[in-house]
């Protein structure tokens, strides 16, 4: 009887709720949310559907059933759910399109004929990153500079920001080959679309010989955009153009 159910509840997914002809006992999930990111320095920050990006959330139960919602479906960012009773474990997901982005899990009980209000903090999923630096000459064509030592730079400034416009990351370095940053394991960038700029500045100079955020031909002074929707993502390449004979330069 659970499989007639189900399939009526799949043909009205987005709907926040379950249409069940079983006899099961069944009470109301109220659910608000919020989606959680962590920056580099390991603080974090609260954003509704609308600052996360996110467009719908699904979730699933360790009792047998699973529904998925508009993520802005009630008054404040939420659903209600129609859930089997008894003790579960229900795991959220904040999708953006098919990209799950952020995930929690958490145990309820659910009582039957009663609500059951629950404020859900979906966090972040991680992912490792590389970001690697490509040198190129100012209307970004390869002229070998495969290295830092090539490229002239010493140092490298980047700044990474997500979805909500914040600054996810800010940091300089030396430049090591080969040249970029990397995120891992315990600093693994949450899942998001991010935008990056960096900058490379030779030995002792405070002026920069080469910016992703410019090219000779389009001085657009912004970061180069990315989605980091995964681990199959895994690697990306930020074009640093040469800015050495701009006559002006990004802020």
């Amino acid at each position: 009887m659970k499989r007639i159910a189900f399939a009526i509840a799949a043909a009205l997914l987005g709907t926040g709720c379950i249409v069940t002809t079983s006899d099961e006992p069944v009470g109301t999930l109220d659910v608000a949310w919020w989606f959680v990111r962590t920056k580099h320095d390991t603080t974090t920050l609260s954003y509704t559907c609308a600052m996360a990006g996110i467009d719908r959330v699904a979730v699933s139960s360790t009792r047998g059933w699973s529904d998925s919602a508009p993520c802005d479906a009630g008054p404040v960012d939420g659903a209600l759910f129609t859930a089997f009773t008894g003790s579960q474990t229900l795991t959220f997901t904040g999708y953006r399109g098919g990209a799950a982005l952020y995930e929690s899990v958490f145990n309820v009980t659910v009582v039957e004929g009663a609500t059951t209000i629950l404020d859900a903090d979906l966090w972040g999923i991680p992912d490792d990153l590389d970001i690697y630096a490509r040198f190129v000459d100012s209307d970004g064509f390869d002229v070998g500079w495969s290295t830092c030592a090539l490229a002239g730079v010493a140092t490298l400034s980047w700044s990474l920001v997500d979805w909500a416009g914040t600054v996810v990351d800010s940091h300089s370095a030396a430049c090591t080959n080969p040249a970029g940053v990397s995120y891992s394991g315990a600093s693994a960038l949450d899942r998001d679309q991010y935008a990056i700029r960096v900058q490379g500045f030779p030995s002792g100079s405070i002026v920069e010989t080469f910016d992703s955020a410019t090219t000779r031909v389009a001085p657009a002074c912004d970061g180069q955009a990315f989605n980091h929707y995964g681990p199959g993502v895994g690697t990306w390449d930020v074009w640093l153009y040469d800015v050495s004979t701009n006559l002006t330069l990004c802020n």
